[in-house]
């Protein structure tokens, strides 16, 4: 029986012992750095769960925005302050206006959570800010205006831009971003919204801003071809109403003539006719044919007029009063319209009892 060698068994253990140490050492190096590269992997993990949160989000209120744009509305007001809510409440920042220029000033059109205070300043007159203050770059450069701290801003420092500095004071303004709405390169608006405290905006809450601002543009857009369709449909419309009134009266004026030469010499069908036509055409409630023969009035012809009116003109010799409407048509030979013939003075002081009945 061979005996085992000293050197080599001594060889294999050590062997064998330096192998079970590397396991060692690699398995707690490996359990050292597993914890670091795990939390590592968890902040990336939260990073881009916070991303895809936020796109979710701004997608959404995006959706939301364009259903309300498309849905018809020509009211913008209620639009831009959904517009100011959203883009201050993702952004993080505190208030927020929208504002149209006319070329010369700007003019306030909504506001999100400005104080009462700031808001009746814009409101009260229009806004022209100074060409060195950050939206008087803006207006002149198109581009968005980023301010970290409004307070450091010359004209503030100075007290030499009067309305920033109430601006500042009556709202408590500190960062600014301030984003135009530009329509093939004309500026129609601005949409500033602004943070109380010093805290920049982040490139990514720029870009979202931009975005509102261009919706904003939409939407203004929208309602002009709104109201433009609507225009030209209520002038459409009229046109054919008028078209209309004007056919049935030819057609009128044509079955009267019809009758006049049917009936030469009797004048009663041709009244009837023509009173048929006019208080149909004129939606009225009944119509007269008086002669007048410089004194008096001779009733001749009706339709649809109550009896007891009817039947009071023709059993007397009817002189209207001096002060009544008919008398005025009688003394200028033009034609008079009374709203509430109740309402004339010859009928409230009853001074001729057939007048009060009559009226």
């Amino acid at each position: 029986m061979k005996r085992r060698s000293k050197v080599g068994g001594g060889r294999a253990k050590a062997q064998g012992r330096d192998a079970s140490k590397l396991k060692h050492r690699s398995s707690s190096e490996g359990a050292t750095r597993h914890p670091s590269f795990a939390a590592g992997e968890h902040t990336e993990v939260a990073r881009l769960t916070h991303e895809l949160n936020e796109a979710l989000e701004q997608q959404s209120v995006t959706s939301e925005l364009l259903g309300i744009i498309s849905s018809g509305a020509a009211e913008l007001e209620p639009i831009f302050r959904t517009i100011l809510k959203k883009a201050t409440g993702l952004c993080d920042a505190q208030i927020g206006v929208i504002y149209r220029w006319d070329g010369d000033a700007l003019y306030l059109v909504a506001a999100h959570n400005v104080p009462p205070a700031f808001e009746e300043m814009r409101r009260r007159s229009p806004f022209r800010p100074k060409a060195d203050t950050p939206i008087g770059r803006m207006i002149a450069t198109k581009k968005v205006a980023h301010v970290g701290d409004l307070r450091k801003e010359r004209g503030y420092i100075e007290k030499t831009d009067n309305d920033l500095v109430a601006a500042l004071e009556l709202s408590g303004l500190r960062t600014l971003l301030s984003v135009p709405m530009l329509k093939d390169g004309e500026l129609l608006g601005v949409l500033p919204i602004y943070r109380l405290e010093v805290r920049s905006f982040t490139e990514r809450q720029i870009a979202l801003v931009t975005n509102f601002a261009a919706q904003a543009v939409i939407a203004i857009e929208n309602a002009r071809l709104l109201n433009e369709l609507r225009q030209r449909t209520d002038d459409l419309s009229q046109r054919t109403t008028d078209l209309s009134e004007a056919l049935e009266q030819q057609t009128a004026t044509s079955e009267v003539l019809g009758i006049i030469s049917a009936s030469p010499g009797n004048l009663e069908p041709v009244f009837a006719a023509m009173l048929e036509k006019v208080v149909r055409i004129c939606d009225a409630g009944f119509g007269n044919v008086q002669r007048w023969d410089g004194a008096t009035m001779e009733y001749v012809a009706s339709h649809k007029t109550p009896p007891a009116f009817a039947d009071a003109r023709q059993r007397i010799v009817y002189r209207p009063d001096p002060e009544l409407f008919i008398s005025r048509m009688l003394r200028t030979k033009s034609v008079v319209q009374i709203a509430d013939a109740a309402s004339e003075k010859a009928y409230i002081e009853r001074r001729n009892p057939l007048n009060a009945r009559v009226v």
